[in-house]
């Protein structure tokens, strides 16, 4: 099978509606290695893609074309299909090394679907081929398992460009083109729904289309999941199942309903199959390892439910199993998990109360609570104090306040306690609780009751420390003490790692981006989520509620700084995983969106967004102080937009009435509520003929806010100013406000604020533009700011640019105050994000 780049009948043929995959394709060609290997289980389009690369293949090269079928060969099986592939009279190992040595022009050797039974010998040949042949040879390998090769060496030397199932998958561009081909128009929320129910898995795409008709509308999510079941078993079963000896079969089918295993877990589960899950990797039969896990793998996602429904061995007893091991080996987490999954309540309940705060916050751990409470007694759940205690803090994270509450009445049962350390501890637990229950309802009372908790807490129970730190930082960023706060939160990341806690660090870390957030400084606050993620990701909490919280807050921050599209991908992300974990955060999602669908004049799909915000809280039993205050503060704004200002200033003055009457405070993820509620009411006074009141109303805020150092909302306020003053006829007061409001904007980057003045006041924000703006930082405080990042002193900035002390000093202050920063490491380092300096 030997062909010029021209001439290409050997090559398969690509599949009906074939889409290009030009991302992978070009990377692949981009540059030139001894090995192209695509590794990655079936369906995933490595042969297809390895013959859309030979049909691009340079001018000049030759291409072999193999294909092996997956079955078994021996090396010298495979030198003699080779040998006979190129031409060559002999077709011995020798005479094919030598023939390969002395290759003067480019040739490409194509190996499609490598054998999958592993063999010592045929793995060897292929390395001394790799090892001997021209540098003109270029190799491809589809595979489904990692040859034994000396694949180290050749990554070291640049030599090895691999593409794993993950790099496989199709993205959502690919995913559009096909559906396109295929006459399917579809909104994007049911193709994002159908790439994560299949991983992007090119078969199981396929699979899933094949199995809903053609000429039928759109399904629904769950049509979408359950379609091509029959096609995709079958699938499985000839293609991966039917190529087993039956016990590996039973053994992958089995640890496909775990989320992780290792080799003593598996062998602890089957007994009779000592060595199996050795025998599957070698076999690179449908697993992957677990990141920063050493020895753990899973089977992987887009295969796993399909085969977990496929095994023989009963779920229950695998989870009873499992349950027992990790018992034994001291992770009482993945114990209490399959232990749930076992249908086990009293063995649930039972390692509940040896699970820490710190374990209710990894995976699904909450939720999974609260599915125990459903189906256990309500006496055997409150039977212990840890108990008690556990529960509490479950109902509080996913905001069942009301059940809560009822809870912290049970304490007394267990007073008085036996000394006087743990009657204290014990009060302390419940002082603790009822804070954190005053401050989500934003009630009076809650700082003392937190204070108390921090001032007994016993030194073990440093978890509930942080958590009470935690919600005494928030309450500060409502009263406006940013300073406080910052100080808190400093406290508590200390202890967070003094005790080795990343989680906890990273629930602390979302508290110090709000802070940053209120500053202004929306840059930082999103550099410090995005590495929060990717600490949860090390720490495998890619699916959990504070996973879910970081990409909401992200998503708020890239909407505020004008990048929709990023907001748009970040908000239905968090939004997912919030809804997964009942997470009452999940609000803030359908907010974004609703402010995004009415940036593209969608105020049909936002309002209701809004609705059904509305409806999830009250199915999941949220308080509306939790949420009612946000959900109108957003109405408030649409209706503004919409140009219906007398609508808007009914339902804004309900809100800043209700805060103000009741003196609640304002939710931990929008500590400045009224502040905004008056800002958006005060332009809603503009726009309805009461100038004068909006005026009165923004100018007593803004000296408020300045004080507070809120300057993001500053900003915001200044811009309202602009708009406000234009609309009395004081064009020049509205030319001063507008130039603060401006210097703001870039300073922030809060592009977001400006498009929306924009929008109501096209003819005065009609060329303000981030890029139009005058420059953020003047010529000598550009070259003082260069100084101060070399590590200059002020008196050495000071002998340089002939300028007294004084005047670097001043220049220093102002440099700080645009940046929005406190000290010359911070202002350098905000430079450099903003461009100012090179990095």
């Amino acid at each position: 099978m030997f062909t010029s780049a021209r001439s290409l009948s050997f090559l398969p043929r690509l599949p009906p509606q074939h889409v290009p995959r030009p991302r992978l394709r070009d990377a692949l060609l981009r540059d030139d290695h001894r090995l192209r290997l695509l590794l990655a289980p079936l369906g995933s389009g490595k042969t297809v893609l390895m013959g859309e690369c030979a049909r691009v293949a340079p001018a000049g090269t030759a291409v072999v074309w193999l294909a092996l079928g997956g079955r078994a060969l021996t090396g010298e099986a495979l030198c003699r299909r080779l040998a006979e592939a190129l031409g060559l009279a002999h077709s011995d190992e020798a005479s094919l090394h030598a023939h390969l040595r002395d290759i003067q022009q480019p040739l490409w050797i194509m190996l499609d679907d490598y054998p999958r039974e592993p063999d010592s010998g045929l793995d060897a040949s292929l390395d001394r081929l790799l090892a001997l042949a021209s540098p003109q040879v270029g190799w491809w390998l589809a595979s489904r398992r990692r040859p034994a090769c000396n694949l180290a060496r050749l990554l070291l030397e640049g030599e090895l460009l691999e593409l794993d199932a993950a790099a496989l998958g199709m993205d959502a561009q690919e995913l559009g083109e096909l559906l396109e081909r295929a006459g399917r128009h579809w909104s994007a929320e049911l193709q994002h729904a159908l790439l994560e129910h299949t991983g992007g898995w090119c078969a199981g795409v396929r699979l899933r289309l094949l199995g809903l008709p053609i000429e039928s509308d759109p399904p629904l999510p769950a049509q979408l999941a359950e379609a091509g079941r029959a096609l995709l078993q079958e699938y499985l079963q000839r293609e991966v199942l039917d190529e087993l000896p039956e016990p590996l079969a039973d053994v992958l089918c089995g640890l496909a309903r775990l989320n992780r295993c290792c080799a003593a877990l598996a062998g602890y589960l089957f007994e009779d199959a000592p060595g199996a899950l050795s025998e599957l990797l070698a076999r690179g039969a449908c697993f992957q390892a677990e990141e920063g896990a050493s020895g753990w793998y899973r089977v992987t996602p887009m295969l796993a439910a399909q085969l977990a429904e496929m095994g023989r061995t009963p779920a229950s007893s695998l989870h009873r199993r499992a349950c027992q091991w990790y018992s034994q080996a001291g992770d009482m987490h993945a114990a209490f998990e399959h232990s749930l999954r076992a249908e086990q309540p009293d063995v649930a309940a039972s390692l509940l109360q040896r699970l820490t705060e710190e374990q209710l916050l990894q995976g699904h751990s909450v939720e999974r609570v609260l599915r125990l409470r459903e189906e256990l007694p309500a006496d055997l759940l409150h039977s212990t104090p840890r108990l008690l205690i556990l529960n509490a803090w479950a109902l509080l994270f996913v905001g069942r306040l009301d059940e809560a509450e009822a809870l912290l009445e049970h304490f007394a049962r267990f007073l008085p306690m036996p000394n006087e350390a743990r009657q204290r501890a014990m009060l302390a637990q419940w002082q603790g609780l009822a804070g954190m229950l005053a401050h989500a309802r934003g009630r009076p009372g809650a700082r003392e009751l937190l204070q108390g908790a921090l001032d007994e807490l016993p030194q073990e129970a440093w978890a509930q420390t942080l958590i009470c730190l935690s919600a005494l930082s928030q309450l500060a960023l409502a009263d406006g003490q940013l300073e406080e706060a910052r100080l808190i939160n400093r406290e508590a990341l200390k202890l967070a790692r003094e005790q080795g806690s990343r989680l906890f660090e990273a629930y602390l870390e979302i508290d110090r981006a709000y802070w940053l957030e209120q500053r202004g400084e929306l840059s930082r606050a999103e550099t410090l989520l995005r590495r929060v993620q990717e600490s949860l990701l090390e720490l495998r909490q890619g699916g959990c509620a504070m996973t879910g919280r970081v990409q909401l807050r992200r998503g708020w921050l890239c909407l505020r700084q004008g990048r929709e599209g990023e907001a748009r991908a970040l908000l239905q992300a968090g939004l997912r995983e919030a809804r997964r974990s009942l997470d009452p955060c999940a609000i803030y999602g359908y907010i974004g969106l609703a402010m995004l669908d009415a940036r593209d004049d969608d105020f049909d799909s936002a309002f209701n967004r809004l609705l059904d915000a509305e409806r999830q809280m009250q199915l999941r039993h949220v308080p509306e102080t939790l949420y009612r205050g946000t959900l109108l503060l957003a109405s408030g704004a649409l209706s503004l937009r919409r140009g219906r200002p007398a609508q808007a200033r009914e339902v804004l003055g309900r809100v800043l009435a209700r805060y103000r009457c009741d003196g609640l405070s304002a939710p931990a993820a929008t500590p400045d509520l009224v502040f905004r509620v008056e800002c958006q009411l005060a332009l809603a006074e503009s726009y309805d003929g009461q100038p004068g009141a909006a005026l009165a109303r923004l100018s007593g805020m803004l000296p408020v806010l300045e004080q507070q150092g809120r300057m993001a909302l500053v900003c915001e306020v200044w811009l309202a100013l602009a708009e406000t003053y234009a609309l009395a006829g004081q064009p020049e007061q509205a030319q001063l406000a507008r130039a603060e409001g401006l210097e703001l904007v870039q300073r922030f980057g809060l592009e977001a604020a400006l498009l929306d003045a924009r929008q109501r006041q096209p003819e005065l924000f009609a060329q303000a533009t981030g890029h139009e703006l005058p420059p953020l930082l003047s010529l000598r405080e550009l070259s003082v700011l260069e100084l101060i990042a070399r590590g200059c002193s002020n008196l050495e900035i000071g002998e340089r640019l002939f300028i007294s002390l004084h005047t670097v000093k001043t220049h220093a202050r102002r440099i700080n105050g645009k940046l929005g920063v406190e000290r010359r490491t911070q202002a350098v380092a905000r430079a450099k994000e903003l461009g100012l300096l090179k990095a």
